[in-house]
C-alpha cells in the first residue's frame, strides 16, 4: 500500500483486514471472496478468492544470547528426529541465527574456511502451513549470496534443496548443495569442508509428529 501497488477499494479492504488480524492473533487469516464462492474457498485446495494473513517475524542475530535454548533444542530434535548432542549449542559461537515465529523455524549459518555454511535448518509443520519456510529462505538468500550445506541422501527435502541450489555433489553419506560460487576451486573447497566434520546428533528419537526436512 505504501508503495502504491495496491490502491482504492482493495487498499481500504487490506487496511481493515490488517486491523482485524491484529485482534485475532498471528495464526488467523481472512478470505476475500463472493458469497456464492465461500464453500469453494473454504473447502477446496484451489479456493476461489484471496487469502490474507500476517507474515511471521524473522529474528536475526549473532550467537544465541537471549534466545530460548530449550525451544531451539526441541525444534531441532523434532526436525531431525534425533537427540541433539549436548555440546552442539555451545559450538554455535558467533554464527548467524535466524528464528522464525515462536521458535517454529530456525537456521544457523556458520562462517567456515570455505564460506558461509548452513549448519542447521529446521522448520515445523505449523511454520510450513504459514509459509514461514519460504520467508526464512528468502531472508537467508538475501543476506548470504553464497552458501553451501549438506543433507542426508534420504532427506525428503532434497528435491526442494536442489531446486534452490546451483549444484550438488553426491557421496554415499551426504549430498552437498551450494549456490553462489562458480569457480571450480571454490566449489571443491565447499564440498571438502562440508564433508570434513562430524555429527551434531547422537541417537534417534522415538517416532513423533513429522516436521519439515532439514539441512545439517
Amino acid at each position: 500500500i505504501r508503495e502504491g501497488v495496491v490502491s482504492g477499494g482493495m487498499a481500504r479492504k487490506l487496511i481493515e483486514i490488517d486491523g482485524l488480524l491484529k485482534t485475532l492473533g498471528e495464526h488467523a487469516s481472512v478470505s476475500i471472496t463472493s458469497p456464492a464462492k465461500v464453500a469453494r474457498e473454504l473447502f477446496t485446495y484451489k479456493g476461489s478468492g484471496t487469502l490474507v494473513r500476517h507474515g511471521s517475524p524473522i529474528r536475526v542475530q549473532i550467537g544465541l544470547d537471549g534466545l530460548d535454548r530449550e525451544k531451539i533444542t526441541d525444534l531441532l530434535e523434532r526436525s531431525f528426529s534425533r537427540s541433539l548432542d549436548a555440546a552442539y549449542l555451545d559450538s554455535v559461537g558467533d554464527a548467524s541465527v535466524y528464528v522464525g515465529g515462536d521458535y517454529t523455524a530456525i537456521a544457523i549459518i556458520k562462517r567456515r574456511d570455505a564460506g558461509h555454511y548452513l549448519d542447521k535448518l529446521g522448520i515445523s509443520e505449523q511454520a510450513q502451513g504459514l509459509g514461514l519456510g519460504a520467508t526464512l529462505w528468502n531472508r537467508i538468500t538475501r543476506d548470504h549470496p553464497n552458501l553451501f550445506w549438506r543433507s542426508r541422501p534420504e532427506n525428503p527435502a532434497n528435491k526442494w534443496y536442489l531446486s534452490r541450489a546451483d549444484g550438488m555433489h553426491r557421496t554415499p553419506d551426504w549430498l552437498v548443495f551450494w549456490y553462489g560460487p562458480d569457480a571450480r576451486d571454490r566449489i571443491e573447497a565447499c564440498i571438502a569442508d562440508a564433508l570434513s566434520f562430524g555429527h551434531a546428533f547422537v541417537e534417534p528419537k522415538p517416532a513423533q509428529t513429522k516436521e519439515a526436512a532439514h539441512a545439517g
